[in-house]
């Protein structure tokens, strides 16, 4: 739905250049909807970027974020497409790429491919805890958050996730438990996404959560 909104966006804003100015390159911008190469990425960027400096700034800054999200979406298909011929490491770059953008099914079926292959490997079990958390499936993301800490026992933000999702559970006294267990391990923390003020606000709404149940 979201990549037919793209389309369609670019498509009227280019129907409106082309009755207010005519024809000229707008066959080339056309190009890439058509045949979506990088040259004729380039072409459309190139041509978006030049009515930066007009009248026609906003619109152009619009097209050229849909143009950029287009490439995503079209890259994204085409190594979803190419799965099993990418290495293990762009495979995990890919699903975190869907994490982000909130595609959490999809992310999720990448990391359990991963998952079956390199099951030892932790940062896809923490990631795909976190998308199944997305998804509000806690228990499936509690599960897959414990495999993370199974398989790297100083995975310090995967407690910080673990003891979220147990909250989510009403397991309060564990969520807790699980905070200060992880706290050990927070010089670990290599990939630098916990804010120790995030930390603190969710140990004091679990400790509020047991002394008023």
């Amino acid at each position: 739905m979201k990549r037919i909104l793209v389309v369609v966006m670019i498509g009227c804003f280019t129907s409106l250049l082309l009755a207010q100015h005519g024809g000229g390159d707008f066959e080339k911008l056309m190009k890439y909807q058509q045949e979506p190469s990088f040259d004729n990425l380039d072409i459309a960027l190139e041509y978006y970027q030049k009515l930066i400096g007009t009248e026609e700034k906003g619109m152009a800054q619009i097209a050229l974020a849909n143009l950029h999200m287009m490439a995503m979406n079209n890259v994204i298909d085409e190594m979803k497409n190419d799965l099993d011929s990418l290495s293990l490491g762009s495979k995990f770059q890919l699903a975190n790429l869907l994490l982000e953008n909130h595609r959490f099914n999809e992310s999720i079926e990448i990391y359990e491919v991963i998952n079956s292959t390199s099951p030892k490997w932790s940062c896809p079990w923490r990631h795909k805890g976190e998308a199944l958390y997305e998804l509000n499936m806690f228990e499936e993301a509690e599960m897959a958050t414990l495999k993370a800490i199974e398989t790297r026992e100083d995975h310090y933000d995967a407690y910080i996730q673990l003891a979220e999702i147990q909250m989510r559970l009403g397991k309060y006294e564990t969520a807790l438990e699980t905070l200060e267990k992880g706290s050990k391990y927070v010089d670990a923390d290599i990939e630098g996404e916990v804010d120790s003020d995030e930390v603190n606000a969710l140990k004091l709404q679990i400790e509020n959560l047991i002394n008023n149940n």
